[in-house]
């Protein structure tokens, strides 16, 4: 379909593009070759939630990874009408470890107050994701 010309960044009435879905399904290759090809990396769906966001929410850490090399991508883009959830911020309420350590190795907490993210952690019972936090923290690495 790329070859043929087709719109890499047509979105459906949700907002999600071809590039949203194969973050979604954790398909490494789709991924690269809609990013190759231009995809929009940062356009969110009609909530808010970036192709970088649900590949934390469904713990796709290649994409993640991969997202996160991007330099059109805006990893510190909060929902629509809520500043306080980024990637950052999903990533350890999920208790998406490996996604929530390359974030912090990126981009640290992405502005937001480790104060709040380790609440949020503790909130959503994610402990580990907490202590991953303080660790990170107390190494000097926030």
């Amino acid at each position: 379909l790329i070859k043929a010309g087709a719109d890499v960044d047509k979105a459906n009435e949700d907002g999600y593009t071809p590039l949203f879905w194969t973050a979604y399904q954790g398909m490494v290759d789709a991924t690269l070759a809609l990013i190759e090809a231009g995809a929009d990396v940062d356009k969110a769906d009609k909530d808010g939630i970036t192709p970088l966001m649900i590949s934390v929410l469904q713990d796709n850490t290649d994409i993640v990874a991969r997202l996160l090399d991007h330099e059109a991508v805006n990893p510190h883009r909060p929902l629509v009408g809520r500043d306080e959830v980024t990637a950052c911020s999903l990533a350890v309420e999920m208790g998406a470890i490996e996604s929530l350590e390359l974030i912090l190795g990126k981009i640290g907490t992405g502005g937001l107050p480790l104060k709040t993210l380790v609440w949020g952690a503790v909130d959503a019972l994610q402990f580990e994701s907490a202590a991953v936090l303080l660790e990170a923290a107390d190494m000097g690495d926030l």
